[in-house]
């Protein structure tokens, strides 16, 4: 990630936060899955990573659901944690012998 996107990120942040204290609570976990798909975007891009493209892909997609389906975007967001924690398991589990 170059110096200029990570001032872009930064300002995206700082400008949401202060957005935030008049916005609708439903702002916040969109706000926050924007960030996520901006880092996740430049992880794949930086690293060559097919799972962070995909994240980025899925997030940017679902976020318009918090308009028109609010359930959906918010089980999107309980089984959007239950994918980082198993992709992270599975990163960092030990390599494993056969046998």
């Amino acid at each position: 990630m170059d110096v200029e996107r990570i001032l872009k990120l930064c300002l995206y942040i700082a400008t949401s936060a202060a957005g935030l204290r008049t916005e609708p609570k439903e702002y916040g976990p969109v706000r926050l899955i924007e960030v996520l798909a901006r880092l996740a975007d430049a992880g794949g891009q930086d690293y060559d990573d097919p799972f962070l493209r995909r994240l980025a892909s899925d997030a940017q997609e679902k976020i318009a659901w918090i308009m028109t389906d609010k359930e959906s975007f918010h089980r999107y967001l309980d089984d959007l944690v239950i994918e980082l924690v198993r992709e992270s398991k599975r990163r960092n589990a030990p390599n494993r012998t056969p046998g």
